[in-house]
């Protein structure tokens, strides 16, 4: 104890009794929920390509316009052949009401008769082929112009302005935004531990971010060959649209039941290679001085650890409602007087739950979490 030391300036959590899961962090990647590539479902020369690898777009963007002169011609020939078969249609159906009353009196023979039956029943067909023609060809005009099917983000081009296109051609590919799923492998030693629905934990790596999901689905199937690894798709909000496909992630899964202990936030904890420790603060009459604690680790959580006091006078210490140190402790010194200073509550908003209540700065306003 260092009669010495300064007040130094902490920022602290409490400390509760409770239980948590022990979890197990899994490696994995963000994955886009749809991934399509576009196609062409006609022949023809492309005219518009608008969109470039990159670009964001919407449903119904445009994505290419394939020429359609060809069809425009075939769609025009079908009308006016329309327009033949009904006029045919029209007499031969007059002429054969004629002969109905020439055969009914006996004028001409039943073959005459049936012959001009087969001549307007062929007529008829070959009307409604014609129009069979034009409603075909009129939905291969609706079909040069293609448009996204969903909103998302270009990702790859191939073909460009100028090709000729048959039907299967790609042109783009796409992929969608918005939600974004963490496609995490799971060994099968915890895959039971999870159900569609759970919440689960995902770290997004180098840039800092914490999600919680919801497990969206878990595919049943594991390969055959190398470790036996279950993909569990967990559904992630994208807003802000800072998650993106390919990203490397890591999920905190649980691993074991429930366990008892004083649960902590988890900046409490102070791991070194000669073991962990959480500093508590202390009341005393008129002034708050630190002690660490030497801890087992029982449950590891997203925000929070669940320990238990190594020693008997760690657990007189480390209690229900304890103040431990979650910033600054790496400063401190055993039995060395510290100070809490107070910050306005709109500062604190947007921390996660379990991270304390008050703050040491040297400024009045503190950065934002």
């Amino acid at each position: 104890k260092s009669a010495a030391a300064p007040t130094a300036l902490i920022r602290v959590g409490t400390a509760v009794r409770g239980e948590k899961s022990s979890i197990r962090t899994f490696q994995g990647r963000l994955q886009e929920i749809k991934n399509t590539l576009i196609s062409s479902e006609v022949s023809g020369l492309v005219l518009q390509l608008p969109v470039e690898v990159g670009h964001k777009v919407q449903t119904k963007t445009l994505i290419a316009e394939i020429d359609d002169t060809w069809t425009r011609f075939t769609n025009e020939t079908a009308k006016r052949n329309i327009e033949l078969q009904t006029i045919s249609l029209a007499y031969e159906t007059g002429e054969l009401e004629r002969q109905q009353q020439l055969i009914d009196s006996r004028a001409i023979s039943q073959s005459e008769f049936q012959l001009q039956v087969n001549k307007t029943e062929q007529i008829r067909t070959n009307l409604e082929m014609a129009k069979i023609a034009r409603d075909e060809s009129g939905e291969t005009m609706e079909r040069t112009k293609i448009y996204a099917p969903f909103d998302g983000y270009v990702v790859a081009k191939k073909t460009e302005v100028g090709s000729l296109l048959s039907p299967g051609s790609p042109i783009v590919q796409i992929i969608s935004s918005g939600d974004i799923d963490a496609v995490i492998p799971v060994t099968q030693t915890v895959i039971d531990r999870i159900s569609p629905g759970d919440e689960i934990a995902v770290d997004i790596q180098n840039i800092g971010l914490k999600v919680r999901g919801k497990v969206h689905l878990i595919v049943p199937y594991a390969p055959a060959v190398g470790p036996r690894m279950f993909p569990v798709h967990i559904r992630l909000p994208n807003t802000s649209g800072r998650l993106k496909s390919g990203m490397a992630v890591s999920a905190l899964v649980p691993e074991s039941g429930p366990k008892p202990g004083i649960i902590v936030p988890v900046e409490a904890m102070m791991d070194k290679p000669d073991g962990r420790t959480v500093w508590v603060a202390v009341r005393e009459t008129d002034r708050l001085t630190v002690q660490p604690v030497p801890v087992e680790l029982l449950a590891h959580s997203f925000d929070t650890c669940t320990v238990e006091a190594e020693t008997k006078e760690g657990k007189e210490l480390l209690i229900d409602n304890a103040l431990v140190v979650i910033e600054g402790a790496e400063r401190l010194t055993p039995g060395q007087m510290v100070g809490l200073k107070e910050i306005d509550p709109k500062y604190l908003e947007n921390l996660p739950a379990g991270s304390g209540h008050t703050v040491i700065r040297e400024k009045d306003k503190p950065s934002q979490p």
